[in-house]
């Protein structure tokens, strides 16, 4: 989990009810991040001393920032993936156009990584159906 996540969790404490501590929200943003079950991170917070409708209220603004945050994974993964294929094709076609040949840059890395952001991206928001 990032630190735009728990700058999130920190924020919603702040208007939240005071029984909400940091630990206690992080926590429960880890469980929703591992993908375990509302029913799991609700019984969580009970066990905190949080009512079901508190527990409920911090789940939905929790599950609102991993949202968002990986969302932000999913255009970053886009951009990279397609950024780094632009300049595959690009230094190819130029390589291409020379009468002999010439060198040409595959942007393995910007691929890889951005597939790589795509699919946390992708899999973070699998997980979050259950919120």
């Amino acid at each position: 989990m990032d630190t735009k996540v728990e700058e999130r969790v920190k924020e919603q404490e702040l208007s939240q009810n005071s029984k909400i501590t940091h630990e206690m929200a992080v926590q429960a943003a880890k469980m929703m991040h591992q993908g375990k079950k509302r029913q799991e991170v609700t019984t969580f917070l009970n066990t905190k001393s949080l009512n079901d409708m508190e527990a409920k209220d911090l789940i939905d603004a929790l599950a609102k920032a991993l949202r968002i945050q990986y969302r932000g994974a999913i255009k970053s993964g886009i951009l990279w993936t397609v950024g780094g294929g632009i300049v595959t094709v690009a230094t190819f076609f130029w390589a291409s156009s020379k009468p002999h040949g010439g060198t040409y840059l595959v942007a393995w890395g910007a691929v890889i990584f951005g597939l790589m952001d795509l699919g946390r991206g992708l899999l973070g928001m699998a997980k979050m159906k259950n919120y």
